[in-house]
Order: structure tokens, then C-alpha cells, then sequence
């Protein structure tokens, strides 16, 4: 018989092949989930919704670790880096498509903002991709408009390619 582990408000059963069974919804999130990402180490749990709230769980005990908020809108895209020390988010508006999306960066540790940064959004969920580099200090955020946005997690700068 598989033995049940619970991770954040959520029932999860370890089948063979590694198949899931979630039984429940996490609490705390009053609106759609919609993005979710685990970090490296598989000890958090990122959920995000649609109000721009992010919650981090503790993978292990269920418990909220820190609750965060994008810039903005609907969180589309999450990212740990390869250290788990920061979580990346893009946000923006899903309703008029006008309103500016944001990539937002927070320590994980400390809970804070790292940087916000808007870009352009042609049409709602404008960045298509996220990922943190391994062995160096960026992160690629790719966009509709046919561009890359790479960031230097050293400096919190953009440049497009």
C-alpha cells in the first residue's frame, strides 16, 4: 500500500510511475490557481492565482511559509532559481490586455521584493516562457513580441535580444 504525504492543504498520494492524486485544493487562495512550480530541493511549493497572489508551502508539513504579491494581474509563469534562493513571476492583467506585465523577483528567504520589472504586453499573458540560468547569474524571460528579456540577477537589469 502507498503511504500519503501531505504537502500544502494538499493530499497527495505517491502512486506507482510517480502519479499523483491530489484530494483537495490548497486554503488560502480565494481566486483560480493558476501557475505552480516546487523548487529545486522539492521543499517548497509555489501557487499562484489570478489575483497576483503567490503562497509558498512547506512541501512537508502543509504549512504556509510566506504569502507573496505580484505587481499585477493574473500570475501566469513561476520560476525558482537553481539555488532556490529567489522565485520569479510574470503577471499582468488577463481582462483588457492593456495593462503593463510585470516580472517580479523575491528572496525566498527573506520574503522580500528583489526587483519588479514592467515590460510591453501586446496581448494578455504576453511572456511565453521563464527560466533561471544554470551556472549563471540570469534570467530569460521570453516574450510575444518575438523577443528574450535577459535578466542579470546580479544587477536586476534587462536588456531585450
Amino acid at each position: 500500500m502507498p503511504r500519503t504525504v501531505w504537502a500544502p492543504k494538499l493530499k497527495v498520494d505517491p502512486a506507482p510511475w510517480q502519479s499523483w492524486l491530489v484530494q483537495a485544493a490548497p486554503a488560502g487562495h480565494e481566486a483560480r490557481l493558476t501557475e505552480v512550480a516546487f523548487s529545486p530541493g522539492g521543499d517548497l511549493l509555489a501557487v499562484g492565482d489570478e489575483h497576483a497572489k503567490v503562497i509558498l508551502w512547506d512541501a512537508a508539513t502543509g504549512a504556509v511559509r510566506m504569502v507573496l504579491h505580484a505587481s499585477g494581474g493574473s500570475v501566469g509563469l513561476l520560476a525558482f532559481s537553481p539555488d532556490g534562493r529567489h522565485l520569479a513571476a510574470e503577471s499582468g492583467s488577463e481582462l483588457d490586455g492593456q495593462s503593463p506585465h510585470t516580472l517580479t523577483v523575491w528572496d525566498t528567504r527573506a520574503g522580500r521584493e528583489e526587483i519588479v520589472i514592467p515590460h510591453r504586453a501586446s496581448v494578455p499573458g504576453a511572456a511565453l516562457g521563464l527560466a533561471f540560468g544554470l551556472g549563471r547569474p540570469l534570467l530569460a524571460v521570453s516574450l510575444d513580441d518575438e523577443t528574450i528579456g535577459v535578466v542579470d540577477t546580479r544587477t536586476w537589469t534587462m536588456t531585450r535580444r
